[in-house]
């Protein structure tokens, strides 16, 4: 649920990002004067900064907007991962790094309850045979585990 001026703020902050510590480097280099590489680093920091609190300001307000409509037509609301600021192939990138394969949200929507799944009837594997009382045993098994009968 992305406006186009968030995703415009996004490559408008990652280019400046590149553009900003390339130039810094650059500069540090010819001028071997290490203070430019920090001023130029802060400044690409700081700029870099001030793009993600704009797109933060555009995530808010979409949420907002978005959340008036949907009550205001009867549609459930949605949870705030689907607002997130953050991509959501980062998301998953960081979710499989903690050992997790969702991000714990306390604030996410309810799920539906599924229907329940009849149960599916257990089919003996193929190294294996079913004694006349019931009991499955391995294929190798001469003799029924359970009863003792003989194989036939």
């Amino acid at each position: 649920m992305k406006t186009t001026w968030r995703r415009i703020f996004y490559v408008v902050m990652i280019v400046n990002f590149l553009v900003g510590i390339t130039l810094t480097i650059i500069n540090t280099v010819n001028t071997k004067y290490f203070p430019t590489f920090l001023s130029g680093f802060m400044e690409t920091v700081l700029t870099t900064a001030f793009f993600s609190l704009i797109i933060e300001h555009f995530r808010n307000v979409e949420k907002g907007i978005d959340s008036a409509n949907r009550r205001a037509s009867g549609q459930p609301q949605l949870p705030d991962s689907a607002y997130s600021s953050t991509p959501e192939f980062i998301r998953k990138f960081f979710a499989s790094q903690a050992g997790t394969s969702q991000p714990n949200n306390s604030q996410s929507a309810p799920r539906p309850a599924q229907p329940a799944q009849p149960a599916q009837p257990v089919q003996p594997a193929a190294d294996t045979w079913t004694c006349s009382c019931g009991t499955v045993n391995a294929g190798a098994a001469k003799f029924c585990k359970s009863c003792g009968k003989p194989k036939q």
